[in-house]
């Protein structure tokens, strides 16, 4: 059998959208992902590599205005980021 460990891990993750923050544990156990739209989530490895995880921010998005894109992204990056698109994919100013 194979050994599943956080070297495992980035194979299963190549050429997805996510990539890992925490050491895997198992596949139950929760660790930290990170989208490429930069947010970091906890899920299990085996529901993300199941699809039955997604990046909450993105998929919670395609149903959601401009002005509540712009407020959850005051409050994860603390009003750093301006939104000045919102299409598939968010384009984000800082605001230094």
């Amino acid at each position: 059998m194979e050994k599943r460990d956080t070297n495992w891990l980035i194979e299963q993750l190549n050429g997805t959208e996510y990539s890992h923050v925490d050491d895997y544990i198992t596949g139950d156990d929760k660790i930290r992902f990170k989208h490429n739209c930069g947010f970091i989530f906890s899920c299990t490895p085996r529901a993300l590599l199941n699809n039955e995880a997604v990046c909450p921010v993105c998929y919670h998005s395609k149903n959601q205005t401009t002005e509540s894109i712009q407020e959850k992204i005051n409050r994860i990056y603390n009003n750093e980021y301006k939104l000045l698109e919102a299409n598939a994919k968010f384009k984000l100013r800082s605001e230094e």
